[in-house]
């Protein structure tokens, strides 16, 4: 029985790490696509003499390297997804880096509380696939790192409560 459950936990980290990973790959195609159209855009501007609208040149060849970083970063998070894939998780007893939870959040100043997916990472950051990536070096993660499902967490004003965890 205890087999079984590991297993439906395991299955659905997975599930939730793929669809990440997924989105991430997808987000950094996108933003390559864009560098490129980008450039494209440049040649068309700069025609066939070369600086006849320096102010402009320098504008389209700015955006172009913020998709290409952005397009970069997309692909070193995905990475990332995949390395904590390709490990096994063994401790799904506690938060850690490699850890998918469900946490729910209260917030004095509402007055509904919500639940969220939380993915704790190495290098964290965003929102993808309906889930939260958190880097293990935010203060939030290192409040909860080392917790267990049922735990509540106070920070600051906000309370943590982990609900689930796999």
């Amino acid at each position: 029985m205890a087999n079984e459950k590991k297993e439906g936990i395991t299955d659905r980290r997975t599930a939730i790490l793929v669809a990440i990973a997924s989105e991430l790959q997808r987000s950094a195609n996108e933003a390559q696509k864009k560098a490129v159209e980008t450039m494209k855009s440049k040649a068309e501007v700069d025609g066939p003499w070369q600086s006849k609208q320096p102010d402009e040149m320098i504008r389209i060849e700015l955006q172009a390297r913020i998709y290409q970083e952005q397009a970069a970063n997309y692909r070193e998070k995905s990475y990332e997804i995949n390395a904590l894939l390709a490990n096994s998780y063994q401790n799904c007893d506690r938060v850690g880096v490699g850890s998918v939870l469900i946490w729910e959040m209260q917030d004095p100043e509402h007055e509904k509380s919500f639940e969220e997916t939380v993915v704790i990472t190495p290098s964290g950051g965003g929102e993808f696939a309906g889930c939260r990536l958190l880097s293990e070096k935010a203060p939030l993660a290192r409040a909860i790192i080392g917790r267990s499902a049922g735990d509540k967490v106070e920070f600051g004003e906000i309370t943590i409560v982990i609900k689930e965890l796999f």
